[in-house]
């Protein structure tokens, strides 16, 4: 089988993703809002909130950084090494 005909056999299990221009900052927001952990406590909600715009932003300076990747060659390393230390930022507001 050639890997052409794998991915033809298989183009039902590749998830269709969505843009992040495409996405909303409030989308996270609301589905971790539909959680039943967060019941009606207004400052989990609010951290929830909090959350989304933290990952709106961040999936910005990815996008950025990914377009900057194919006209440049160097000088990438602050911007990359910044996006790394947000994200790590991110994970940890998370827990």
């Amino acid at each position: 089988m050639e890997p052409d005909d794998y991915i033809e056999d298989h183009d039902d299990d590749i998830p269709d993703f969505r843009g992040a221009e495409e996405i909303e900052a409030t989308e996270l927001s609301h589905a971790l809002g539909s959680l039943h952990l967060l019941g009606d406590d207004p400052f989990l909600r609010m951290q929830a909130f909090n959350l989304s715009l933290v990952d709106h932003f961040i999936m910005g300076l990815e996008i950025q950084l990914h377009r900057a990747r194919f006209n440049e060659e160097k000088g990438l390393a602050g911007d990359t090494a910044f996006l790394s230390a947000q994200t790590q930022m991110w994970i940890f507001a998370v827990y």
